[in-house]
């Protein structure tokens, strides 16, 4: 990036954020957050060294120009048996020929480390159809696929088609991530 170590290190949480790109701001938040909760809903059983959090997107360097970052952060225990974060950040820019702000969580199995998630920040907008939205407000009521239907007035099968569509716009695998998805982008 072009800052010194002392420059980089002396930064605020406020000031690396002016780095990012205004367009990832946002985004990059929403992944911090994921991350976040990733940790806290695995607490009891996330050992720090098995897991990596990778992100990607765009900061300026010192030159005033933005390049694809991949901010890598592991914990690793040191001499004295303590949990240390680390922080890689690699310019990636010249490998990525589509860019999207994202956060991969990595796990090492059999000591390889395997991406096991992806979790993909998106602009809401229209990304939803005003029938997807209903489905995904009667998932956070608690309701059944059948009672979804019969509310709608639709068939069990194509309440399950929404389902698949809405956790597939909103890259997750079930109804708990769609809620905390939902609920992150103020859909509920």
């Amino acid at each position: 990036l072009g800052y010194s170590v002392e420059q980089f290190r002396s930064l605020s949480m406020e000031a690396y954020f002016s780095l990012i790109h205004h367009e990832d701001i946002k985004p990059v938040t929403k992944c911090f957050d994921y991350m976040k909760s990733v940790v806290a809903e695995n607490s009891s059983i996330l050992l720090p060294t098995k897991f990596r959090f990778v992100f990607y997107y765009r900061m300026r360097t010192l030159t005033g120009n933005f390049i694809t970052i991949r901010d890598e952060k592991l914990i690793i225990k040191n001499q004295m048996n303590r949990h240390v974060g680390i922080t890689l950040l690699s310019n990636v820019s010249k490998d990525n020929l589509y860019f999207t702000v994202k956060v991969e969580l990595n796990k090492y199995l059999d000591n390889h480390l395997v991406k096991v998630h992806e979790f993909v920040p998106r602009a809401i907008g229209n990304m939803f159809t005003n029938r997807e939205l209903e489905v995904i407000k009667l998932i956070d009521q608690g309701l059944s696929n059948i009672d979804i239907a019969e509310r709608l007035n639709i068939s069990i099968h194509t309440v399950k088609n929404h389902r698949k569509n809405v956790s597939k716009k909103a890259n997750v695998r079930n109804s708990l991530e769609l809620i905390r998805f939902a609920r992150n982008e103020n859909i509920i």
